[in-house]
């Protein structure tokens, strides 16, 4: 039987499976990375259209369409993420992908970041306020931060989804996992209830449920779990 939390999740998933903004992101990764593995085995690029036939020609599931792939294919060529021949049908001959490209992969940097801020000056202004540290892109501390009401009521949702999948029979993940996810499930919902929660305090705790959630078998299930939760990350 099919409770409502299921149904509930069935819909966000549906709804994250066919929503278009993050469709068309996700393909400009998809297929840069599948023309890099490409160059990386000296296989022959061929035609770009070829990319649908791989296994990252889908997203959760769901084929990607030859309109999303040729949008994505003038956008990685305006970018000069990658080159080749341009045909009559649409189609690309002879993709290659560029140096920049390589870079964008072998960084694990997603395409659509608005910018890389490694490099780039920050000047922060902060009035009426006396020995404030402020942290750039650092891997070594750890920022808090207040969250909204809107943010709060995101990592409810996204929390109640753990609690309905990150299990054995749902992600095939073990027993120990899961008992470790309910903690850390708990430690989420405890920050959120408390007067100012610290976003930086629930970041780090969903990152932990990232990680639990590789564990499992059922790899659909996760991708859409881990989605879910790496879109209340960014929220964050």
């Amino acid at each position: 039987m099919l409770n409502q939390s299921g149904i509930d999740i069935a819909g966000e998933f549906k709804a994250l499976q066919t929503d278009p903004r993050r469709r068309v992101r996700e393909i400009r990764d998809g297929a840069l990375q599948w023309l890099y593995d490409r160059h990386l085995t000296d296989i022959d690029s061929g035609v770009f259209a070829d990319f649908l036939d791989s296994p990252n020609g889908q997203f959760l599931g769901s084929p990607y369409s030859v309109e999303e792939l040729n949008r994505a294919m003038v956008w990685l060529l305006d970018e000069e993420y990658m080159t080749g021949i341009r045909t009559y049908g649409s189609d690309l001959i002879r993709p290659m992908i560029t140096t920049k490209g390589s870079k964008a992969v072998e960084r694990g940097q997603s395409v659509n970041s608005s910018f890389d801020p490694s490099g780039v000056t920050n000047n922060v202004s902060i009035s009426g306020s006396n020995g404030v540290n402020f942290a750039w892109n650092s891997s070594h501390v750890t920022q808090s931060n207040t969250m909204t009401q809107e943010q709060i009521d995101g990592i409810e949702r996204i929390v109640g989804s753990v609690r309905a999948m990150l299990n054995p029979m749902v992600l095939g993940v073990s027993e120990e996992s899961t008992t470790q996810a309910q903690f850390i499930a708990n430690q989420v919902e405890e920050e959120i209830r408390t007067q100012a929660p610290d976003g930086g305090k629930v970041k780090a705790l969903l990152l932990k449920l990232v990680e639990l959630a590789a564990t499992g078998t059922v790899q659909g299930g996760i991708d859409a779990l881990n989605t879910m939760m790496q879109q209340g990350i960014a929220g964050l």
